[in-house]
Formats: C-alpha cells, structure tokens, sequence
C-alpha cells in the first residue's frame, strides 16, 4: 500500500529535505485537496512537516470527481490516465490494486444528415491534415490562433460544405484536448508540452480510488472555504468560513479559474507580475452529458464514437463506457464554446440536445435514457472551469511564472505544470515540485 511511502521516488529530478530529529515541526497548509494538494501533502508530511489540508468541497479530489448515485462509478471530471507508461498514477494504481482497462482509441465516426466520409479516410485525412498543419509551423509567425493556422493551412474559400465540416470536426477535437476555443488557443505555444509513453488507461472502479489511496493518513478538513490569505508577516494565515490556520507556509492549489475570479483575498494583495500572468493565461471548459440506457443499442466492440456535426463543437466525441464496464452508458463530451452555451441551458434541455444527436447516429428507434448526468465544471464554484491553456498573446512559460512562489506562499496545480499541464499526472508533479520547495526553503533557513 502506499500509506508512508515518499513519492519522490516517482521523478528523478526530486531530492527530499527532510525535517531533521528533533526539529521543530513547520507547519503547512495546503489549500484544495485536489490531485497537486494531496501530492504536495503527502510529500510534507512523509518529510516530517505537520501539514493540514483544507477543502471547500465535502469531498476531496478536486477536478476528479467519481459520483456513486447509480450504484456504479461515473467520472465528472478525469478520465483517464494518460500515457501510462513512466506516469506515477500507474504505479499508485498497481500498487493499491486499482484495476486499469486500456482504451484501445477504436472509432467509429457519423454525420449529421446523409452524406459521410469513409471511415478510414476521416481517420487518414485527419493524420495527413495534422501533419500538414506543424510541417507549417516553423513558417507561422507571429503567433496566432489554432484555427486561423488551419485555415492558412486547408485554404477555406475552396472548402466544400463535407470538407468544411469535416475541418470544423477536426477543430472540435483540439478543442476537447485542451478545452479551448480553437480560434482563441495558441497555435505556436499551446501544445508545446511534453508526453510520456504508452496506452492511455482507464478505471473501471473510478478515479476516486487514486485519490483515496493519497489521501490515506492525512489530515484533510472539508466544508472548510478558504476566503483569503493574510501573508504580511512571516507566519501566513489562511482565512476560512470555519476560522483561521497559523502556518509557516501556505500552499495554494486552487484552479486558474477561481484564481482569475480573485474569489480569495490577499493581504497584501499579489504582486503585478503574478496577478498578470494570471490575467494572461486561459482556463477552459470540458463538460461531459452522460446517459444511462435501458440496453446497448450501439456497438459494443468500438470505444469510441465521432460525430460530424453541422455545428462545431456539438458532441464531436462519445465514449462507449459499456466497453470498459458493461454498463449500458453512453458519456458525451463537449468542449469550449459549445459546452458554455450548453450549461446555460436546463437539464432537459441539454439531455434532449444529445438525444437528438444518436438518433442521428444510431436512428429514430434510440430508446429516452433511464437516467443522466451533467458535469457542468463552469458553474462549480471552486472550479470554473476544467484545465488550463495557452492563448494567443502568452506563452508556455507563463505556466512557470504562475508556479512561482511569493514570500510564504506557494503555488501548485496543473496550471503550474510547463510539461504535463491539463492533465492529472501534471497536478501530481506539480504537487511533488512545490513540496520540494518548501523543503528546500526551510532547510536553507537552518543552514544559514
């Protein structure tokens, strides 16, 4: 189990700082009880710091978040673990016996009205198109916005209404990954991040059960909002609903979003160079509808299933989760503007909007759905959103600037994570790298 292991072990880069015997214990406290939070609180505490974690929630996991109502686990937010080979949420996953599928990335896709593509050449044309697009990035410049490069790239004034959907799917894809609108993300910074290797893993049994495995031991306090931090003296207070924390340092994970909302007060207020990267940088929407069937009516042997809409961004992408647990479950996704306009609709609304796509992809005879669930990350209030990106007039390295930390108090989360940002394994290490930090702070305080 991983009850009192020391998660350094997981990057190469990371040297632990320990407490020596006898010391007298700094304490921490770690704000949001999200994957970086938890990281970053395992981490102190198996260094020997006495760290408590508050969390706004009555529940922890942040962005992760797997819902029981129908006696099986739904994933709102994190799917997938992904690239698993070198990441560390494969190894707390084996390591707790937390079974895994591979997503094996089959798909079928359909189109709105009758005309449609052959399904290999969607899938060739959308290759040939992405490489298309970077063999042109080094002639691109300044920066502009992903869809502006595409369009220099395919020429849309020659687009036939098929091609132009077709570009418009392809669009919505890139919208999904990084939860931005296309026309707004970053063409030469936004996807300037690293991989890892292997298949991307799915968890049957839900993504809560990585989070459960970390948060073993810890002292977590949930109902517990963080309204704002005092940091003029050297020893920080962290202000909440439930009164106040005294700490030697404070570790903020919060999302960009709610860090862009400015929900949490700083006395004395950030810095210009911190609230302007926080201004520069993008937060943007994933949402998920997720649909539960009397029976499967779909194929069951393809994982996933796309759809070329008239209308960008309108369900590009569904999962078959019966697939991966035998569950009757469709879940849908939709991203950026799409998925903003959707969540001010009424629950009905959205349910009949998905309706009307698979009885555009699966026929008339789609049975209502016996139950649904709706993410709707924009209107949760410690949230705002879904992950991170890059947007035209910033750059990568605002991922750095945002992880900097100001006096006592240090930031983490996936928004902070240059390598592996939007994703779980980069809210990890980004929890490992602020742990590392404080450790290294207040050793130098007692070698000097």
């Amino acid at each position: 189990m991983l009850v009192g292991l020391c998660l350094s072990r997981w990057s190469a880069e990371e040297i632990v700082y320990a407490q020596p015997a006898g010391a007298a214990k700094k304490r921490i406290v770690v704000v949001g009880a999200g994957m970086a939070g938890l990281s970053a609180a395992r981490e102190l505490k198996a260094a020997g710091f006495d760290v408590v974690v508050i969390e706004g929630r009555d529940r922890i996991g942040g962005r992760i978040y797997t819902n029981r109502s129908w006696g099986t686990p739904i994933d709102l937010g994190a799917s997938w673990i992904h690239e698993s080979e070198g990441n560390p949420l494969t190894a707390i996953a084996r390591e707790n016996a937390i079974p895994t599928v591979v997503d094996d990335d089959s798909w079928r896709y359909f189109c709105a009205g009758s005309t449609c593509f052959d399904q290999k050449y969607i899938y060739s044309e959308t290759v040939k198109l992405e490489k298309k697009i970077w063999d042109r990035s080094a002639k691109i410049s300044p920066d502009i916005s992903y869809a502006e490069a595409v369009e220099q790239v395919v020429g849309s004034d020659s687009l036939s209404s098929g091609q132009r959907r077709f570009i418009d799917f392809v669009l919505s894809r890139v919208e999904m990954a990084f939860g931005a609108d296309a026309d707004k993300f970053s063409f030469l910074y936004g996807s300037n991040m690293d991989s890892l290797s292997g298949s991307d893993l799915l968890l049957p049994e839900g993504y809560d059960r990585i989070v459960l495995a970390l948060a073993k031991g810890l002292d977590i306090r949930l109902n517990t909002k963080a309204l704002g931090v005092d940091w003029r003296k050297s020893e920080p207070s962290v202000e909440t609903d439930k009164g106040s924390f005294q700490a030697d340092a404070v570790i903020l994970t919060l999302p960009l979003g709610v860090l862009k909302a400015r929900h949490l007060r700083f006395k004395p207020t950030l810095p210009d160079s911190k609230l302007n990267v926080i201004e520069r940088m993008g937060f943007g929407l994933l949402d998920k509808v997720i649909l539960s069937f009397p029976k499967v009516f779909w194929p069951k042997e393809v994982a996933k299933f796309g759809y070329l809409s008239k209308q960008r961004g309108e369900f590009p992408e569904l999962l078959n989760w019966y697939k991966f647990s035998g569950q009757p479950i469709l879940v849908g996704f939709t991203a950026a503007a799409f998925a903003r306009s959707l969540e001010n609709l009424s629950d009905k609304e959205i349910v009949s909007r998905q309706m009307q796509v698979l009885r555009g992809m699966f026929g008339s005879s789609v049975p209502e759905p016996s139950a649904f669930l709706l993410s709707r990350w924009a209107r949760d209030q410690f949230a705002l959103g879904s992950y991170s990106h890059i947007p035209v007039g910033a750059t990568d390295a605002d991922y750095y600037y945002l992880g900097q930390p100001v006096g006592p108090l240090f930031f983490a989360g996936e928004a902070t994570n240059r390598r592996f940002p939007g994703t779980v394994h980069g809210a990890f290490f980004s929890g490992i790298r602020v742990a590392k930090e404080v450790q290294v702070k207040f050793s130098a305080k007692r070698k000097a």
